[in-house]
């Protein structure tokens, strides 16, 4: 699974242990004093008058310790979130402009 993926990710389709394994990759491929935090959150959303089940998920980038995160940038289901330190990181810029050629 890549980062992208999880853009439209629907609820059948969803797998905590596919999770898992993108949280590694992430991780491992971001400097070393760089956290990556990865949350899903069930979303049941009212559209029309369908009742769609989802989640949500949330990927937060900070340095050092768990510092309060901002979301600085929402794609579908995909919500990207930043400490003030890290939203005006360059590696930031790229994983934005990477999820916006989805």
């Amino acid at each position: 699974m890549k980062l992208k993926d999880l853009i439209n990710l629907s609820a059948q389709d969803y797998s905590a242990a596919a999770l898992r394994e993108l949280h590694t990759k992430m991780s491992a491929a971001v400097p070393s004093a760089v956290s990556v935090g990865l949350r899903s959150v069930r979303r049941d959303e009212v559209k029309g008058e369908q009742l769609v089940k989802g989640w949500a998920f949330y990927v937060s980038f900070f340095y050092g310790s768990k510092k309060p995160c901002a979301e600085i940038a929402c794609f579908g289901r995909l919500h990207i979130c930043a400490d003030e330190t890290m939203a005006e990181s360059p590696y930031i810029g790229k994983i934005l402009k990477y999820l916006q050629g989805a």
